[in-house]
Parts: C-alpha cells; structure tokens; sequence
C-alpha cells in the first residue's frame, strides 16, 4: 500500500545534545522546512524508552525508518495534525508547532529556520524553530491526508 502513497523524508544533519535538526523534503527532493526533534541520546541511551506508563516516548527523537503518516484530529491539540503511525512502541507522535523542545514530546517540529542560544519566556534555549506556525501551514498546504514519511540521517 504504501508503494502508491505519496513520499516526504526528514533527513536528519545534526544530532545535538539539545535537540535533532532535519529537513524535510518533498517527492522532489526540494526542501520545504526545517525540523526540530528531542534528542537522539538521552542520559546516555540512544531512543531511550520511556517508563511503561506513557505510551509517548517524551525523551527522544523517532528512530529511523519508513512510517505511514496520516491527518488525523488530535484531542490534545483539538484541531487535525498529521499523525505519524508505526512508531514502535509510540502512539500520539505528531508533527505540530512547536518552539522548542520542552513543547516536543517525541514530535516533529517543522519550522522556517533554526536558530541557536534563542531568548523565549524567560530561559534561553540552545535550540529554536522560528515560525514553526508558518512552516506547519505550508506543508499541511502541500501534503495529502495521508502520505509516507521516511527519516534517514
């Protein structure tokens, strides 16, 4: 099924301490956003787990692979976002605004710009996606319902 879906990958280019940096780019290859990501590594384990309690991993980035994307409604946000499903032993994983990571948990950030060392509500955060609003409109613009995410490094 996912062979006719239409293709996007993230491809990832720096893993911080702070965070995970991609781009997202279309069945072109042409770049649409940049992306921003909790980290790969947390306390020292590379896609920690989080405790069995939560069924959304909030310590680090999606793992690599091939997973089917879909818009869908999400109750916590109470508007549609793209869900990105197949996330093993995740569920709730979105692609949605986000500023930075303390408003991630194990979501994509799609954003204009990655800036660093960026003052917002009083703590300066090593990492910040700048008008993620604006580039979420963009690809929700451009993306069908349901599409095929593919994240490399």
């Amino acid at each position: 099924m996912t062979e006719s879906l239409l293709r996007f990958k993230l491809i990832r280019k720096y893993y911080e301490q702070d965070g995970t940096i991609g781009k997202l780019l279309n069945d072109r290859g042409i770049m649409q956003c940049y992306a921003l990501e909790r980290p790969k590594i947390f306390q020292g384990i590379e896609n920690a787990k989080d405790n069995s309690k939560t069924f959304i991993n909030e310590s680090c980035c999606i793992p690599e692979g091939v997973y089917t994307t879909k818009r869908t409604y999400s109750s916590t946000f109470r508007r549609t976002l793209f869900l990105v499903d197949g996330v093993d032993g995740r569920e709730g994983i979105r692609i949605h605004a986000a500023n930075v990571i303390d408003q991630l948990l194990g979501c994509i950030a799609p954003a204009t710009t990655i800036q660093k060392d960026v003052r917002f509500r009083d703590k300066v955060y090593p990492l910040f996606a700048s008008q993620s609003a604006k580039a979420l409109a963009k690809i929700e613009a451009i993306l069908p319902d349901i599409f095929v995410l593919e994240i490399t490094s």
